[in-house]
């Protein structure tokens, strides 16, 4: 369908908005800033451009959680042909209560962001104090615009990671990545490509430098009230943890929904899966049909519900469920408890 309309216009700027409506009532509407006979003055739009702002955001965190099987004790929810599975720990005994704090500053001018922040982890038995862990980042990142959808994003990030008592890595994380994004009277989508290039430096001196690449697609998309999101990951790695036996090549794939509604009432769901083979290292048996090396298929499930009190604050309650399927370790692990986040 094509319209001809004709305008007259007068010396200056005008706004021009233009609405389309179909036999059902469906609307799409756009607006054009339209100049006749105008001429800048040098002076005058060097005075109009806006400076780049300082912006900052403190988002801070507090979980409470049932950890019932913090070391990943051997165990299973079903049969496993070849193998005879018990752990190490007595199944009564295994359950723990931790607690998490974090917090993050983020920073921003223009087409640069800095972020630092914390993440501590604290288990009540002191038997797990070995899994206590914090962890301290600091990172940057700069956009490359290339167009009104289109960007390049490069991102640098060093993590120090603290284990037990003591020092355990120092990471050095590079993420250049290809950005896409769009959106319309639905909502908001965006597309992203890009690569996780991890250098991993351990306290302990019989561990080699590590190193970790990940090659992945990140697909958002954000309803137009933004109340209902939707991620997807499917990401392909390979790396190390300092030692040959730690060599592994992987894949997965992360589905999660966040759904809000007007209410305050929120709803995330999420489902996860990968497989992780293990090129040096032998399984505990060859009979259970996943090959001579050692293979896990970690499966996670989540689900949370709460309440989004603002924009920024929620509390919800959580249950995270993992089952890792493998020929070498097998257990299942359930974290639950109550999440409270919010941001300044």
């Amino acid at each position: 369908v094509v319209i001809d309309k004709t305008f007259t216009f007068k010396k200056g700027k005008s706004i021009i908005t233009v609405v389309a409506v179909d036999e059902k009532g469906n609307k799409q509407e756009k607006t054009y800033l339209v100049g006749f006979q105008v001429t800048e003055d040098p002076a005058m739009v060097k005075a109009e451009k806006k400076a780049d702002k300082l912006f900052w955001k403190v988002q801070v965190g507090m979980d409470y959680e049932i950890d019932d099987n913090p070391t990943l004790d051997f165990s299973s929810p079903i049969d496993v042909e070849g193998l005879d599975i018990q752990g190490v720990v007595p199944d009564n005994e295994q359950p723990d209560n931790r607690q998490s704090v974090k917090a993050t500053l983020i920073l921003g001018l223009g087409k640069i962001i800095g972020i630092a922040g914390i993440n501590q982890t604290t288990y009540a038995k002191s038997e797990n104090e070995f899994l206590n862990s914090l962890a301290v980042y600091l990172g940057a990142g700069y956009r490359i615009t290339l167009d009104n959808t289109r960007s390049l994003l490069l991102n640098f990030l060093f993590l120090d990671i603290n284990v037990g008592t003591g020092d355990y890595s120092q990471n050095q994380i590079f993420s250049p990545a290809f950005q896409s994004s769009y959106k319309d009277s639905d909502g908001f989508y965006r597309h992203l490509f890009g690569l996780d290039y991890t250098i991993k430096s351990f306290a302990d001196s019989n561990l080699s430098a590590g190193n970790q690449m990940v090659w992945k697609w990140e697909y958002n998309s954000l309803d137009a009230e933004r109340l209902d999101n939707f991620k997807s990951l499917i990401a392909y790695g390979s790396g190390n943890d300092g030692t040959d036996i730690s060599k592994n090549t992987y894949y997965g794939i992360d589905l999660d929904w966040e759904n809000r509604w007007e209410s305050g009432f929120k709803w995330d769901l999420g489902f996860g899966l990968k497989y992780i083979n293990y090129e040096n290292e032998p399984p505990l048996s060859s009979e259970a049909g996943l090959g001579s090396v050692r293979v896990d298929l970690p499966f996670r499930f989540s689900n949370a519900f709460g309440l989004q009190f603002t924009d920024n604050w929620y509390a919800k309650f959580t249950y995270d469920y993992t089952l890792n399927l493998s020929n070498k370790n097998i257990y299942v692990r359930t974290i639950q408890g109550i999440s409270v986040a919010g941001a300044f």
